[in-house]
């Protein structure tokens, strides 16, 4: 708008020097020597707003591809966000899914304690006279304590005499006696939970 305006007021100035070189009454040479003098640089002038108008209107038709490039780069972007962030999404399901199956696979269950409260918590049955107690895997889980078995190679049983009922291989484990306490452990673990995830210790 400003380039214009002086446009404008240019032509304006050049239809006043054009009145005045047609005044016959202005008889002076050297006047109108300064008037043809001012007229071409008028007509520069305006030759230069041209020039400048066109290089305006050359740069708002460019700056309006660059504004429909930013916009098209704007719904590129956003679109990637949203793959960005639901592929976090399935990533972090994935994690968890894993880490679900990771303690699936390597969680195993203990309970430590007396005849009695093995029996009471439903781990052992009385299988007749002078037969020794079968482990009982119907019982609640809850009676155990589940672990991972990655993590914990040893178990303090908290008693000066205790022995293993679950089945285990002899040579993954042994039963060693600390500061007058019974303590499991393990040696081999994969070895020692191939046959069941489920220990039960005895106490006395």
């Amino acid at each position: 708008s400003d380039m214009k305006a002086i446009g404008e007021a240019i032509e304006k100035y050049k239809k006043q020097i054009d009145d005045l070189k047609r005044d016959n009454r202005i008889e002076s040479a050297q006047f109108r020597k300064r008037l043809e003098a001012l007229s071409a640089e008028l007509q520069q002038k305006s030759d230069l707003i041209e020039s400048l108008t066109r290089q305006l209107n050359e740069k708002d038709a460019q700056l309006a591809v660059k504004t429909e490039q930013i916009a098209s780069l704007d719904l590129v972007v956003s679109n990637l966000k949203e793959e960005v962030e639901t592929l976090n999404r399935n990533t972090d399901e994935l994690k968890e899914k894993v880490a679900s199956q990771d303690r699936k696979i390597y969680s195993v269950y203990y309970i430590v304690a007396s005849k009695e409260e093995l029996i009471a918590a439903g781990v052992l049955t009385k299988g007749g006279l002078f037969k020794s107690a079968k482990v009982s895997y119907q019982s609640e889980q809850n009676s155990f304590v589940t672990i991972d078995y990655r993590e914990i190679t040893s178990i303090n049983t908290n008693a000066k005499r205790a022995k293993v009922l679950s089945v285990h291989p002899a040579d993954s484990y042994s039963l060693e006696k600390i500061n007058d306490e019974v303590i499991l452990s393990i040696s081999n673990p994969e070895r020692f939970w191939e046959q069941t995830k489920y220990l039960v210790v005895q106490t006395n």
